[in-house]
């Protein structure tokens, strides 16, 4: 059965699936790196993972993985020269998609608003909060 022509539809349902999919990968993975390196932090291991390859992970779509660890980790929370290029890879994968997307403007900057004002609240609103920004342009 064909599906009918939605105008309010940007993208086809199999496209915003495989970004669903993409970003949360890509979170997931961000998230496990920084877990691992975590536990080689406290081990004081010579194998860390680099903070670039965990900027360029977050600079292609899994940033939200980066925001949750630090925050449930505890994990280059204070280190003030990550969070800054956390914020620029952020702003930088944001800006395309909203470029892309011009309806997620909404969406993204309501994540702006929390990256650079930014609320000591509970995980569950940096999520609401990502999840919203998300959401602003699969719509």
């Amino acid at each position: 059965m064909s599906e009918r022509h939605n105008p309010r539809r940007r993208f086809p349902r199999n496209l915003r699936t495989f970004l669903l999919a993409y970003h949360s990968a890509m979170s997931l993975l961000n998230y496990t790196l920084l877990a691992y390196d975590k536990a080689q932090a406290l081990d004081d291991s010579p194998y860390r993972i680099p903070e670039r390859k965990i900027l360029l992970i977050a600079m292609f779509g899994g940033w939200p993985g980066v925001y949750i660890a630090m925050e449930k980790l505890r994990h280059k929370d204070r280190n003030e020269g990550f969070k800054t290029s956390m914020q620029l890879a952020t702003v930088g994968h944001l800006g395309l998609c909203g470029v892309v997307t011009l309806p997620g403007i909404e969406g993204l900057l309501r994540v702006l608003y929390w990256i650079f004002v930014g609320e000591s609240g509970s995980t569950a609103g940096v999520v609401g909060l990502l999840l919203a920004g998300l959401a602003g342009y699969y719509v």
